[in-house]
């Protein structure tokens, strides 16, 4: 996952964004002709952070003012921690009966269920009971049995969910089946908070939260938004990079096992899970998506985390608009880098070198 400090940290050094393997840190930019306003506010459990390029600071800090206030909205409506949101509501409640919620929630669910068949069922927001197996399992140090992996999976599969559009009601299948939005909560966020800012006419911004950035335009020097891919084994290093990214009008986000984990008798397990088969994703280490919208990569860069490079790669060569970096590690814990055919023209610095 991407993110702006802590599990989201965030730095303004000049024009770049740190992308990390879980951790991508907006970074301002120069200041010509317009200057750029930013804005960190810690939300959705992590930070998040907006910056916009604007020449008028009254005018730019109205605007992140109105994208917060939509931030905030979104949180009490997708919060399945907090019990008066919405989503608690239908995981409480939604086997007995429809549970009729705010459009916001509704579509993140849609959209959920949708890319659940898209993504050939490697992605799943009913994957909850197969998530509290493995932080029960690490809490115990032992390992799931596969009698608990297959109970917690027989309450999943997305596309058993009841939805009804016109009531704006939704229904889970039986008692048990608990949604999880967390692999594309924040995302949805983004573009919903992105879409306020286009109607409030700013076309030039950067959106940074949890793993997953927006390049809105461009910086004030004209150019495309400048994102940096850290290497995972230094996590907290900004200067450590695998390579930049210039995005104009694109997501990008990362997913990665080595800053989010479950730790059983000294081994790390990934917090992403495989709803097929039950076990954590861990053959690789991080994957970086680029895409139209931040929905799109906060979920791909889950689902390819599970598919693996092999299977990932071909998923992204068939779906146009979809690019992805996925690394993993040799024997000597050198980084072995394999990418899209695409993903090369969004490397800084690609279209200037010599042919």
């Amino acid at each position: 996952m991407l993110q702006a400090t802590h599990t989201p940290r965030c730095a303004f050094l000049g024009s770049l964004a740190l992308l990390a393997l879980t951790t991508a840190t907006p970074v301002g930019c120069a200041q010509q002709p317009e200057k750029t306003f930013s804005e960190a506010r810690p939300l959705m459990n992590t930070t998040i952070t907006l910056t916009i390029a604007s020449a008028d600071e009254a005018t730019a800090k109205e605007h992140l003012r109105v994208a917060f206030e939509r931030l905030e909205t979104l949180q009490r409506e997708l919060n399945a921690h907090d019990p008066k949101s919405e989503l608690a509501t239908v995981n409480a409640e939604g086997a007995q009966r429809p549970v009729q919620v705010e459009p916001d929630l509704f579509d993140c669910i849609a959209d959920g269920v949708k890319w659940y068949d898209w993504t050939n069922q490697t992605f799943d927001i009913t994957c909850a009971p197969l998530l509290k197996v493995w932080r029960d399992c690490g809490k115990a140090n032992r390992l799931p049995t596969q009698e608990e992996l297959d109970a917690a999976r027989a309450l999943g599969g997305a596309d058993q969910i009841l939805l009804d559009p016109a009531a704006h009601t939704v229904k889970l299948p039986k008692p048990g089946v608990q949604l999880d939005l967390g692999g594309l909560g924040k995302g949805f966020c983004m573009d919903r908070t992105l879409q306020v800012l286009r109607a409030r006419g700013v076309r030039n911004a950067l959106l940074a939260g949890s793993g997953d950035i927006y390049a809105l335009g461009r910086n004030p020097e004209g150019r495309p938004w400048r994102v940096g891919v850290q290497d995972p084994r230094q996590p907290n290093n900004p200067a450590a990079l695998l390579t930049i990214l210039e995005l104009s009008d694109k997501a990008v986000s990362t997913s990665g096992n080595y800053q989010r984990y479950v730790t059983i008798q000294g081994k790390h397990y990934s917090h992403i899970v495989d709803p097929r088969t039950g076990w954590t994703a861990d053959s690789v280490p991080g994957v970086t998506v680029i895409g139209p919208d931040t929905t799109t990569t906060d979920i791909l860069d889950t689902a390819l985390s599970v598919m693996g490079v092999e299977e990932g790669l071909k998923y992204v060569e068939a779906h146009v608009g979809i690019e992805a970096m996925f690394v993993t590690f040799d024997k000597n814990n050198e980084p072995v880098i394999t990418q899209s055919k695409g993903f090369v023209n969004y490397i800084a610095g690609w279209k200037d070198r010599p042919k």
